[in-house]
């Protein structure tokens, strides 16, 4: 039996000499019998996976197809010939043995082997990036005249080259046909929208600003009236972070509204005053001669405030904002209230012989006192009393005791 094997072998070995043993396939295309030109040109007429395979890629709704060539696989037959023909050629005895009744019994298929230069790839992703790339672009916001110009901001987007041939290698490897998301790194601007404060300062910019005083007094200065062209030069942009958010902030410009609002409180500075009374000693009731005063001071961030917010929902006539101190006596009060019983004490003086100068100014000077109110625990001050003492609140120049 030995020498009938021994002879089978030399057969076996003579008939397949310079050729592929039976059972060995690439890729699954038998080779088994043929040389390694013969091969090499069999897999090159079967292998066509890389010209005739589709690699598609994709980013939403753009797609980009590809055959595994263009992008850089291709076939190397004679290589994957010889490595077929090595299969039980090569080794020591046994294992060539081995091989042999393997390949003729199981069958051994081999991988063929490709060639992937990965700089044509490279090549092709960079072409679609030019497609995909662009610029981040912040939101912008400005004022033209009185015209209004805001553009939306864009999202910078960058293809990620070296994670998308990472998927593209695994998928060449395969053998498949398949389809790649493409990898894109995204990079929003700090601002994409600005149109919500572009319809703010559309409102702030539509009709003029009348400012007024709620509930005016004899004397209180009429309205005033700021056109659009003044707001415009008035109306300011500003970056703003709120709530880990940056934003477009509009609104008339702080500095510019506190000194316009400064500039016209001192019309407004009035203390309280009592109500005055004198006291009718027949039936011990107080009669008024003179209404309370309620006093007011300008609150200029108050109305700062007011006149942003009002602007930013498209109102545009806007009160002043008043602190008010009311009097600790009203009209109402009563000598019983005020515990006003009886004449305490009265006092005469005469100034006959007095200049008509001097005549005016003490009286004037009295009628500051007639009827003032000392509340318990008060401290009464004449000078506080008397006032401004000067030509403009009806004084006139007269001769005066000095020095005694």
């Amino acid at each position: 039996y030995m020498l009938l094997l021994s002879v089978i072998l030399v057969v076996y070995n003579f008939q397949y000499a310079g050729l592929i043993y039976p059972g060995v396939s690439v890729a699954g295309i038998d080779l088994g019998g043929l040389n390694t030109t013969q091969a090499a040109e069999l897999l090159s007429q079967n292998l066509t996976y890389p010209q005739q395979g589709r690699i598609v890629f994709q980013d939403g709704h753009k797609i980009w197809m590809a055959t595994p060539a263009e992008l850089g696989l291709s076939l190397d037959a004679q290589t994957s010939a010889q490595a077929a023909y090595s299969y039980g050629h090569q080794g020591n005895l046994f294992a060539r043995l081995a091989a042999r009744l393997r390949a003729w019994f199981v069958g051994e298929d081999l991988s063929p082997l490709m060639v992937y230069d990965e700089r044509r790839a490279y090549q092709y992703l960079q072409a679609i990036s030019l497609e995909i790339n662009r610029p981040t672009i912040e939101a912008s916001l400005k004022i033209d005249g009185t015209d209004v110009l805001a553009e939306p901001g864009q999202v910078g987007r960058t293809l990620d080259i070296e994670a998308t041939l990472q998927s593209l290698e695994a998928l060449l490897r395969s053998l498949t046909d398949g389809l790649i998301l493409l990898t894109v790194n995204e990079y929003p601007p700090a601002i994409l929208d600005a149109s919500q404060q572009a319809e703010i300062a559309g409102r702030i910019l539509s009709a003029p600003l009348t400012i007024s005083v709620p509930d005016p007094q004899e004397g209180d200065p009429p309205p005033w009236i700021f056109d659009q062209e003044s707001l415009a030069e008035m109306l300011t942009i500003q970056r703003v972070e709120a709530s880990g958010e940056t934003r477009y902030q509009v609104g008339l410009n702080v500095d510019n509204l506190h000194s316009f609002l400064e500039g016209i409180s001192i019309k407004f500075d009035q203390k309280a005053e009592n109500a005055r009374f004198i006291f009718n000693d027949e039936t011990r009731q107080l009669e008024l001669i003179q209404p309370a005063i309620i006093g007011r001071s300008l609150n200029i961030q108050a109305t700062i405030q007011e006149i942003n917010q009002n602007l930013f929902e498209g109102e545009h006539n806007v009160h002043l904002v008043f602190d008010y101190n009311y009097p600790q006596v009203g009209d109402e009060a009563t000598a019983e209230e005020l515990g006003i019983r009886e004449l305490v004490s009265a006092e005469t003086t005469y100034f006959y012989g007095s200049s008509s100068e001097r005549i005016q100014n003490i009286k004037i000077a009295a009628a500051r006192f007639h009827g003032l109110l000392v509340p318990p625990g008060a401290t009464f001050s004449m000078g506080e009393a008397l006032g401004d003492v000067s030509l403009d609140t009806g004084y006139a120049e007269a001769l005066i005791i000095f020095g005694n």
